[in-house]
């Protein structure tokens, strides 16, 4: 597979095909203005920026929001599929479940 060029970044194009297949999206997704596409499918197309970069650590916040319950499944499979590619994964979340199956260690912070 070819690799696709974004700005300076390269990005390997099988891995970008899984990820939309995963999220159910469509390539054509990445043609459309930020302004045209739903919340959940900008949240879907942020999840999949960020690990289609090679990069040790990814910070992400409020990660489920906006995510339907198989998508917020796969993504589950996928950060714990990541992981164990060495990813470190910070994440900022209100939703204690989804944490709580992803994470090794877990930090509450009370008001």
């Amino acid at each position: 597979m070819e690799d696709i060029k974004y700005g300076s970044d390269k990005f390997d194009e099988k891995k970008l095909y899984e990820l939309l297949q995963l999220f159910n999206l469509d390539i054509d997704i990445l043609k459309k203005s930020y302004m045209e596409i739903s919340d959940s499918e900008k949240k879907k197309v942020c999840i999949i920026s960020a690990l289609l970069k090679e990069v040790p650590i990814i910070m992400i916040a409020n990660i489920t929001d906006w995510l339907d319950t198989k998508s917020k499944q796969n993504l589950v499979k996928l950060l714990k599929k990541e992981r164990r590619n060495n990813k470190l994964f910070i994440i900022s979340s209100q939703d204690p479940d989804f944490l709580l199956q992803v994470s090794d260690e877990v930090i509450v912070i009370n008001d």
